[in-house]
């Protein structure tokens, strides 16, 4: 199997070495090639693969490839906007395997956290941070991770709503708080919830915190490093998901209790019930001696319907009574106002102005048609005339430039008869060959400068890596010259003084006497710190060193007034160099209690017990600053992990761990870890003698190394300066190159550039010439025309002038007329408003008669309604009464007969 056939896809992150990536390719390719060796798939000729960068590869289109199944939840595209080191980055992922490679810190992991958090991640799911924002851009105000699942296979979510694809946009803010959108194939926005994005990972399949689904680099890094099997064991719960299935088993049980315990509940529930409903039975028993006065009760409430249904029935015939009056008086008032007699021949004026004014209209609009007509004609003709006279100026340019065109027709076929002569015969056979001497110089030339630019794009690639090796070494020589430098430094100050604490800083044994020996202290300070600490096992010394290290050359007073006091001090002495620290606290004779707070286990002990402090103020102030009673001393960092990796298996109270090298722990939930800020002791459990010696020994190893940097550097210089002055020589021989390129296309252009003569080309140009004469002789004909066209259209618009004077004073009788109707109309109206007006009263009074006959409606509808109603009431009740009677006769009938 070869790697151009498969359907893995590779992505470059940057550009890398180009042999360190093709052996990469090669080494997967074997180990593919050796997983798949019993596989029964035809053998294929191996297409070679492409050096250089590529973001993907692609099988030819002659193989075979076997098409992947669809399945749902694969993760088709990631797209990275202002997210940790990517500003915009996209991955279109492949169906099966897919390769990201790249440098330390090119954000490969970043594309998986990003994967995790579009997912539903938080950020402790991911391992690398505390909040979602700070997974932010530095300098942006948000980040955005799009994922595209697919959403085509079987298991599908909601394919009626998203399609073949879903699209999941996680926005996070650099304030705080991110959210999330669920869209379509489309780009429909479906939901912003959280819940849905949950609801649809678990129907696909998808788990974000599942380490078989998504291992990180910590997660592989401790599972590695693991040695117990509980620890592999709870790994093993939760890849394969049994860990959330025992805590569903729990809820279930805790359920079926609670259960039982509501059924028991409801039982005792269901006896006291029983003895309600006694008691309700007996309370019946003693409502049955009212049924008699209940009938009763019916007979009198029917009654009392019955009367109200008279009542309503009395009132009805009443407002019918008066609502016929008040319909006789609007059909009154209804005939007098529907006269027309005094309006009629008002309105038949009023009609037959209408007709004389709509066949004055018409009239109009005939004259209007002929007047937009005549326009139309005269535009026209307008248009013609402008046309003619483009035209015979078009015509005139022709016949000039014709003209010339044929001037030098005649003088090239003169300059051809000329050239034709026997004496220009050598001259040209002369030419043809300095032609053809030419062509090879140019092409020698262009080889000569081919091979020159190659030799230059080797040299700069050869410059450009020696300058890079240059750099590299310069800079290794500034850091080895400023260690050399500090370490000379550190050597001098330890030389200068005979007391061992000169390990704390140059100035503090003077400032030590000068406190001892004053007289102006309430209370003499306490300090440094680091001389009353003896580490009891000397392979804790860097451990217990790194904790309390910002700690060691601090002094302590008891009050404000001494603080002052040791403040001056400390400027007079320390003018140069690092000043020690002044903390003030109210000094105690007693230690503190730590034995609630500590930190320890049967295998690891804090550091306050691997050390002894002398001075109680001192002992309570590293307990303070410091933590000493609940930092473990874990030897190693596999230990370390194993034991503070898991928050169930964190130690009591402990709050970190440091190894034997320094380096430090916190625990879970927020686990990390972080580099040691030294690797060598220099105060605690040391002599100064042994600081001097190793300090010696630091500086000949630096200079050893500065030594040897320095050739190094010498020798890229002068290798350096060697390729610059080849690529200078190189660059100066393809200049000359350049220039008699330049020259001998100069000359090759001059010599083809001089015409040979040829009979043939006489003959076509006379030919030509004749063809042109009589092109020029028809225009000539042509232009002689023009005049008596655009004088006939002169004419033709003169006499469309007249006919549109008529007719535009035959438009203003006729609009006279139409003003001269509408004044009649207008007046005809006034005289109708006059006559509408007194008939105002009689309309008033008819719609008082409508609203009062509304009215009756109204109340009739009403009292109809309660009538029909109320006597439906009477007649149910009536009924209901009958029923009962003979139900209860038949009962007494039916006992009567049992008596018997």
């Amino acid at each position: 199997m070869s790697l151009e056939n498969s359907q893995y896809t590779f992505h470059s992150l940057q550009a890398v070495d180009r042999a360190a990536f093709q052996r990469e390719v090669d080494r997967i390719t074997k180990e593919v090639d050796q997983i798949n060796e019993d596989d029964a798939a035809p053998t294929t000729s191996a297409v070679p693969v492409k050096r250089g960068r590529f973001t993907q590869s692609q099988p030819p289109a002659s193989l075979p490839s076997r098409q992947p199944r669809v399945v749902s939840g694969t993760i088709l595209e990631v797209i990275l906007e202002d997210f940790l080191c990517h500003e915009h980055m996209r991955v279109t992922l492949n169906k099966e395997i897919n390769f990201i490679v790249g440098r330390n810190g090119s954000g490969k992991s970043a594309i998986l956290t990003g994967l995790v958090v579009a997912l539903g991640g938080n950020a402790s799911t991911t391992g690398r941070g505390v909040a979602l924002k700070d997974f932010v851009k530095h300098g942006r105000n948000m980040a955005r991770v799009t994922c595209v699942v697919s959403n085509a296979g079987a298991l599908s979510y909601k394919k009626e709503e998203y399609g073949e694809k879903i699209i999941v946009v996680r926005t996070i803010q650099s304030q705080g708080g991110s959210s999330v959108k669920l869209r379509s194939e489309r780009g429909k926005l479906i939901s912003s919830k959280m819940e849905d994005l949950r609801t649809m990972t678990m129907k696909l399949g998808i788990q974000v915190d599942n380490p078989i689904s998504v291992l990180d680099q910590n997660t592989a890094r401790h599972f590695l490093n693991q040695s117990k099997a509980d620890k592999k064991f709870d790994l093993f719960m939760r890849a394969t998901n049994l860990e959330t299935l025992q805590k569903i088993y729990v809820e279930i049980n805790l359920a079926v209790e609670r259960t039982n315990q509501e059924i028991g509940k409801k039982e005792r529930q269901l006896i006291e019930n029983n003895a309600e409903v006694q008691e309700a039975q007996r309370k019946y028993e003693m409502l049955q001696s009212l049924d008699k006065d209940r009938e009763k009760g019916d007979v009198l409430k029917m009654e009392l319907l019955w009367a109200e249904t008279r009542d309503l029935s009395n009132s009805l015939l009443k407002i019918q009574s008066e609502q016929k009056k008040v319909q006789k008086e609007k059909e009154k008032l209804s005939k007098m106002l529907s006269s027309q007699e005094q309006l009629e021949p008002v309105l038949q004026e009023i009609e037959s102005l209408k007709a004389v004014l709509q066949n004055l209209e018409a009239e109009r609009k005939e004259v209007d048609t002929d007047i937009r007509a005549l326009k139309e004609k005269y535009q026209l003709a307008n248009k013609k005339q402008k046309n003619f006279e483009r035209e015979k100026e078009g015509i005139e340019r022709e016949l000039k430039s014709d003209k010339e065109n044929i001037a030098e027709y005649k003088n090239e076929i003169r300059s051809q008869e000329q050239k034709m002569l026997p004496e220009h015969v050598d001259k040209r056979r002369q030419q043809r060959d300095e032609i053809h001497e030419l062509q090879r110089l140019l092409q020698q030339y262009r080889s000569e400068r081919q091979t020159t630019e190659e030799e230059i794009r080797n040299l700069q690639g050869e410059e450009h890596n020696v300058t890079d090796t240059l750099r590299h070494l310069r800079r290794n020589k500034v850091n080895f010259e400023e260690e050399k430098k500090k370490l000379t430094n550190r050597l001098q100050e330890l030389q200068a003084s005979t007391d061992n604490l000169a390990l704390f800083g140059p100035s503090i044994p003077e400032l030590v006497r000068q406190i001892n020996s004053s007289r102006q202290f309430k209370k003499k300070p306490v300090g440094p710190i680091g001389s009353y600490v003896k580490v009891k096992d000397p392979k804790w010394a860097l451990a217990v060193e790194s904790v309390i290290k910002g700690r060691l050359d601090t002094f302590v007073v008891d009050n404000l007034e001494d603080q002052k006091v040791l403040q001056n001090m400390i400027n007079k002495l320390c003018s140069r160099g690092r000043k020690p620290a002044v903390l003030r606290t109210t000094f105690t004779s007693s230690v503190y209690d730590t034995s609630m707070s500590e930190a320890r286990t049967d295998e690891y002990c804090n550091i306050l017990d691997m050390v002894e402090i002398s001075n109680a103020v001192a002992h309570n102030l590293l307990i303070d600053q410091c933590k000493l009673e609940s930092t473990l001393l874990i030897p190693t960092d596999r230990e370390c992990f194993a034991n503070l990796s898991n928050a169930r298996t964190v130690p009591r109270n402990c709050t970190r761990a440091i190894t034997l090298k320094g380096d430090s722990y916190m625990p879970a939930p927020r686990f990390g870890s972080y580099a040691a800020p030294q690797r060598t002791v220099t105060a605690l459990q040391t002599s100064r003698d042994d600081i001097i010696r190793d300090t010696q020994q630091r500086i000949a190893e630096s200079v050893e190394k500065l030594r040897t940097v320095t050739v190094d550097v010498s020798d890229a210089s002068k290798s350096l300066e060697n390729i610059t002055a080849k690529v200078r020589q190189a660059r100066s021989t393809l200049n000359n190159i350049s220039r008699q390129v330049v020259d001998v296309q100069s000359k090759l252009e001059q010599l083809k550039d001089i015409e040979q003569p040829d009979t043939n080309t006489v003959s076509v140009l006379r030919e030509e010439l004749a063809t042109k004469e009589r092109e020029l002789q028809g225009k000539i004909n042509d232009l002689n025309e023009y005049p008596s066209k655009i004088a006939a259209l002169e004419q033709e618009k003169s006499e469309l002038k007249n006919v549109g004077s008529e007719l535009q004073r035959k438009q203003h009788e006729i609009s006279e007329k139409m003003d001269a109707v509408k004044r009649q109309q207008s007046s005809c109206r006034e005289q109708i408003e006059e006559l509408q007006s007194a008939q105002v009263g009689k309309k008033r009074k008819l719609e008082q008669a409508k609203k009062l006959e509304a009215q009756f409606d109204k109340e009739c509808k009403e009292l109809e309604e309660k009538h029909e109603k109320a006597k439906e009431k009477a007649e149910k009740l009536e009924d209901h009464l009958r029923s009962e009677a003979e139900e209860k006769q038949k009962v007494f009938t039916s006992v009567s007969t049992t008596e018997r």
